[in-house]
């Protein structure tokens, strides 16, 4: 679980630089770093979500998986991003983008949902998002088989004292 943490945050935040740059949010600091935040946190909601699937053996759902996940995480991100921009004006008064004029974090979900799959961009998108789940899908395959190793050594080591006795 630590390691599916750990891999959707850094993915995440990874995944959080393509909006930053494509939609040139990075007008000052405080919102490139929200920005990165808001992706670190997407990547966190989407791997916990993907781990109640996975780990799946065949290729194609792993592939369709991939495919579904780039437009739920990028309606998970403009949310998020949504509500973190929200948050950061009642704090401190700076307005970015997403709440400048409206706060309407479904509609920016969907607007990110749909430019990230069916724009131009989803060229390059779509394969990076089934890379991204083929790779959580390996480390919770890696996860499960470290576990279940370590449940045959706990079970061997008792019947081993079962028979000292």
């Amino acid at each position: 679980m630590k390691k599916t943490i750990l891999y959707g945050t850094i993915i995440g935040a990874i995944w959080g630089v393509f909006p930053m740059t494509l939609s040139e949010l990075m007008s000052s600091t405080g919102e490139a770093y929200s920005v990165i935040a808001a992706g670190a946190l997407t990547g966190l909601v989407v791997s916990l979500g993907l781990r109640a699937i996975l780990p799946v053996k065949q290729k194609w759902k792993k592939i369709t998986l991939g495919f579904l996940t780039l437009p739920a995480g990028a309606f998970v991100f403009g949310v998020v991003v949504s509500f973190l921009h929200l948050g950061i004006e009642r704090a401190t008064g700076l307005s970015y983008r997403f709440i400048a004029y409206e706060f309407e974090p479904i509609d920016t979900g969907i607007s990110y949902a749909l430019l990230g799959a069916i724009s131009l961009f989803s060229i390059a998108f779509i394969p990076l998002a089934i890379l991204s789940t083929i790779g959580l899908n390996k480390l919770i395959e890696n996860e499960l088989s470290n576990q279940a190793a370590t449940q045959r050594r706990q079970a061997a080591a008792c019947s081993l004292y079962d028979l000292q006795k």
